[in-house]
């Protein structure tokens, strides 16, 4: 297998998981055979048809570039139908407060999903894959979520992304009043994890988290 073939099939799942569809889901809404995305994602199908990929990345709202793109995409530009946004991860978080490229991948997506919706400034939005079970069940390991970086502030309360220092980590935020002090009550959907108090300037917040992405079956 290639590196054009990995590359499609890494980006291939990628956007069945934003999208929220699977294998069979998929090729129904591309109206392509049963088995053609299953033998792309295995990697049995290595010349797929121009036409078929098309018909795929439309059913995905991506464009067929973009799936078949090398790795290093900062070279993508936005279009009049599309937008990149930047993923970010831990290694990332640097760069962020370098506001320097981007060095992972960037997920498609139309831009009618994105001017249609309360997101901001697409400059502003970056995808996370959340790690751990800290918001469960609201949010899950895996689950992909679309996360506005102008956020800083817990106004109004909300889920947010943190760095604690070793890595990426969601909790809901909410700022209090406590003896005429201002403090954010910190807490996590899943009932495992003790909630505590701090200062806003003990946090590191990330932004907030204003969609997700949840793969099917």
């Amino acid at each position: 297998m290639n590196s054009k073939d990995q590359i499609m099939i890494k980006r291939l799942k990628e956007q069945m998981k934003i999208s929220g569809i699977n294998a069979r889901q998929l090729s129904l809404k591309a109206n392509v055979g049963k088995s053609f995305i299953y033998d792309i994602l295995s990697g049995k199908s290595t010349n797929p048809t121009t036409k078929k990929i098309q018909a795929v990345a439309d059913a995905l709202g991506v464009s067929l570039p973009y799936l078949m793109h090398d790795s290093c995409n900062d070279n993508l530009k936005n279009t009049d139908e599309y937008v990149f946004i930047k993923n970010l991860s831990p290694e990332d978080f640097n760069d962020l407060q370098k506001n320097s490229t981007c060095k992972k991948t960037r997920i498609s997506f139309k831009k009618d999903r994105i001017n249609n919706s309360p997101y901001t400034n697409p400059e502003n939005i970056r995808t996370v894959t959340i790690d751990g079970d800290y918001m469960e069940p609201t949010l899950l390991n895996g689950d992909i979520t679309l996360v506005d970086i102008s956020k800083k502030t817990p106004t109004p309360p909300g889920i947010y992304i943190l760095y604690d220092g070793l890595g990426l980590v969601v909790k809901r935020l909410e700022s209090i009043k406590k003896s005429n002090e201002s403090l954010i009550r910190v807490t996590a959907d899943n009932k495992n994890y003790k909630s505590y108090e701090c200062s806003l300037s003990e946090l590191n917040i990330i932004g907030r988290i204003i969609g997700f992405s949840r793969a099917v079956g």
